[in-house]
């Protein structure tokens, strides 16, 4: 009955795995990159379109000017009242409106009557100016009057010139006195680059650029052929994240806007948190592992089968799966255990001249009685120091993803359908820091030269 008894046993201790756990860190799940403590500057260009700008002077309406003049035995008779739109012009740097005029005059000599259709237009010229609310004024007003010629002879002569004076004297002063009091809300010329700001700018494999706006600061408006153009410095606090964590909706950022005389752009500098998913970090460790094949013992083996890596604080964790069979005795009779569970290795990424990573890799393997031997079979097997070779990133590697993102958005950005350019001069990219963080391995990448957002071409 005793060694039916202890046949028994031997046979249930023969059919239970033995697990190995390791100990439970403080793993916290991938959550977006936060920004660097320090804002970056970037560059850029907004516009104005000058259609927008001519449809708001569009909505002055001057009224008809009726006059009557006797020259010698010549009555004249004008009648003037605007005709067609408003359209804008740059002009020798100055923003300038063609306001067209359609006249009826007629002439009256010794019972002789003579009717034309005149055409006329009024050029006005002013500098345009942004004021401290954001609102463009127009200063320097200048008019110029030009009278379609024809050559129908001397009687006509006197429209043309009555014409012409009164253009001048009572519509021309009219648009003045109208433009010296216009305030034109520019806010819709940099309303589509906060909403931009705002956005996620996604990016090839899934990754993400964040910019968060604080600061919108704009310059005086030059005038090209198609748009007012406003230069603007940006500071915001980028972050760029491969793959994307999820974020929540955005929402327009609460970005202050000011205007400056004589804005200067200072060089870009930008200091860029990057997180990159540990997947691919995984895979060239786990090949390494995995290739160590069976890790003998004195009373047993174990092989990683797979492993995972995760981060606990500022460590970056690595878990291997691991199996394997362990001899064991009761009541002196041999017999082999099933072992599997975890082996627990990690360390903290450190930022070298070459590379990122693990100093002073760490193990841990929680064993039972007797299965010490385990933990000492896998120093001896060199796990540390397999795991701190492969567990690296070049700062080549890094320092190229960094400059192949930053090219990525160089090829431009789509906001609701229209692609706007950006221009990215890089003078310097390099790494400052390392660190594990939230799920991901972070760097941060310190960028000095030009960035400018948005159409910089005077067209």
């Amino acid at each position: 009955m005793r060694h039916l008894l202890t046949i028994f046993s031997l046979v249930s201790l023969c059919s239970c795995a033995l697990h190995l756990r390791a100990p439970d860190l403080d793993v916290g799940a991938v959550r977006p990159v936060a920004p660097a403590s320090e804002v970056s500057h970037l560059a850029a260009v907004v516009r104005l379109p000058l259609p927008v700008v001519a449809a708001l002077v569009d909505q002055h309406v001057t009224e008809p000017i009726e006059r009557t003049e006797n020259v010698g035995p010549l009555t004249w008779t004008l009648h003037v009242t605007r005709q067609g739109q408003i359209t804008a012009r740059a002009e020798n740097e100055t923003l300038c409106f063609d306001v067209p005029f359609r006249g009826t005059g007629t002439v009256t000599a010794l019972g002789a009557r003579l009717e034309r259709r005149l055409d006329a237009r009024i050029g006005l010229c002013a500098v345009p100016h942004l004021g401290p609310r954001g609102v463009l004024t127009l200063r320097d007003v200048t008019v110029r009057v030009q009278v379609a010629h024809s050559d129908l002879g001397a009687l006509t002569r006197p429209l043309f010139d009555g014409l012409a004076a009164q253009l001048e004297h009572v519509a021309g002063t009219q648009l003045i006195e109208y433009l010296k009091t216009l305030e034109i809300p520019a806010g819709e010329a940099w309303a589509p680059l906060i909403a931009m700001l705002a956005h996620d700018v996604a990016m090839p494999g899934g990754g993400c650029l964040r910019l968060r706006a604080q600061t919108l600061e704009l310059g005086q408006p030059d005038v090209d052929p198609n748009a007012l153009r406003l230069s603007v410095h940006v500071t915001a606090l980028p972050t760029m994240e491969q793959p994307c964590a999820h974020a929540m909706a955005p929402t327009l950022p609460s970005v202050t806007v000011t205007v400056a005389q004589d804005l200067q752009h200072p060089q870009t500098r930008l200091l860029l948190p990057v997180g990159i998913g540990l997947g691919i970090l995984g895979d060239e460790v786990g090949k390494a592992l995995r290739a160590l094949g069976r890790i003998e013992t004195e009373d047993g083996w174990l092989e990683v089968q797979g492993v995972r890596l995760d981060t606990a604080g500022h460590a970056l964790v690595l878990r291997a799966q691991v199996r394997g069979e362990v001899r064991d005795t009761l009541f002196w009779i041999p017999y082999r255990r099933a072992v599997d569970g975890e082996v627990l290795l990690w360390g903290v990424p450190q930022l070298d001249a070459t590379s990122v990573r693990l100093a002073s890799v760490q193990l841990d393997l929680r064993t039972a009685d007797g299965l010490t031997q385990l933990g000492a079979a896998l120093k001896r097997a060199r796990l540390t120091e397999t795991v701190e070779k492969k567990l690296q990133v070049s700062r080549y590697f890094l320092e190229n993803q960094a400059r192949a993102a930053l090219l990525d958005v160089g090829k431009g950005l789509e906001l609701a359908g229209h692609h706007i350019p950006v221009r990215i001069d890089t003078e310097t990219l390099q790494l400052e820091t390392a660190r594990a963080l939230a799920g991901r391995l972070e760097v941060q990448v310190r960028f000095v030269g030009q960035i400018v957002i948005g159409d910089t071409n005077r067209l």
